[in-house]
């Protein structure tokens, strides 16, 4: 809902989605089928093509299986969504001078013609002319490497320049790859990598990055800061300082001595548990610090958890990571030892 937020509300906007709508994150569902009905509703407005997270394989592996198993008991919903993949296209073209794919491009494509005749309507395979589409990667090179991602190929600039004179492109847009500032651009700006997930695995920046290409075959791009330029200043630097008031601050129902709901006992029962000191701050009675701080992490419900000043996520997150074992690498990333820290020299052997 951030991104419509930040770039406007559909059908006011066209939107072309360059995939991985799901895994890593608690709300692959949700935000697929939303995406999914908006796609019905002005099916001229909203295009979705296929990232390499749209996969049986892959979404078995970083958590959209097991989201659709907690939440409806089966793996239908899974079953039903990965047919839904299967008939996402493999990649777009703008104004025929933009060409848009999740991850780059295949030593096996020339041209456009031949991505057009691609039997889309499978499983991703391990090699081949769809595999790389959806896996490549642009490297500060020249010619084809072997990528470390065991899949798709690393692509120089020599190359680019060569598909973008064949088929009388300007840019290649493609996304794929975690980029902090929100885009990034490669060989000269031909090449460009857009992020737009924010708060990404509930622990990195609230940045938004964005494309918007106009009629006139121009283009914009920008990168938005989620959620917290909606509040007014003088509560939003309240927030700030408090996130920032320890190193580990939850913003709950009650107190840490006598929560009042049960999310927020959760909380307290985990960060117990691995023997996690934090610093609470009680919303109840304070409506405007309780919206204000959903506001600010773009985040619907109370408890919410603060790790140096950058938001963790809310009880289900906290669970679900308790569950994982993932609370003490967390935690032991921003310095914070807990209760499973190993001690210094623990694993180094005797002399």
């Amino acid at each position: 809902m951030e991104l419509f937020r930040v770039g406007g509300q559909v059908p006011d906007t066209n939107y072309l989605f360059l995939g991985d709508f799901v895994d890593r994150g608690f709300y692959s569902v949700e935000t697929f089928l939303l995406l999914l009905a908006l796609k019905v509703r002005y099916p001229d407005r909203m295009m979705l093509i296929r990232g390499n997270h749209e996969s049986r394989q892959i979404t078995q592996v970083y958590g959209f299986y097991d989201e659709c198993l907690r939440k409806y008991g089966s793996s239908a919903v899974w079953r039903c969504c990965t047919e839904v993949f299967d008939c996402l296209s493999l990649s777009a073209v703008i104004a025929g001078k933009v060409f848009c794919v999740h991850g780059g491009l295949s030593p096996s494509i020339q041209n456009l013609d031949q991505i057009r005749t691609i039997d889309r309507k499978q499983e991703v395979p391990h090699d081949g002319p769809m595999c790389d589409l959806l896996w490549s990667d642009p490297e500060e090179s020249v010619g084809w490497g072997v990528s470390p991602r065991g899949a798709g190929y690393l692509f120089g600039s020599d190359v680019v320049k060569a598909f973008c004179q064949a088929n009388g492109v300007d840019l290649i847009c493609r996304a794929h790859q975690l980029v902090m500032e929100g885009y990034k651009w490669h060989f000269g700006e031909t090449v460009l990598t857009v992020w737009s997930a924010p708060n990404y695995c509930y622990r990195l920046t609230r940045i938004i990055g964005k494309v918007a290409f106009r009629t006139s075959g121009t283009y914009a791009f920008s990168a938005s800061s989620s959620s917290s330029s909606s509040i007014p200043e003088a509560l939003k630097v309240r927030i700030e300082k408090m996130v920032s008031s320890a190193p580990v601050v939850v913003f709950m129902k009650g107190t840490q001595l006598e929560p009042m709901c049960g999310f927020s006992k959760n909380v307290k029962l985990i960060l117990d548990f691995h023997e996690i000191k934090f610093k609470d701050y009680n919303v109840l009675g304070d409506d405007e610090l309780r919206e204000g701080i959903k506001k600010y992490s773009d985040w619907p419900t109370i408890p919410q958890v603060y790790l140096n000043g950058n938001f963790v996520g809310g009880c289900d997150i906290l669970v679900e990571m308790h569950k994982k074992g993932e609370i003490t690498d967390l935690f032991e990333k921003e310095g914070i030892k807990t209760r499973f820290s190993e001690a210094p020299g623990e694993n180094q052997k005797k002399p």
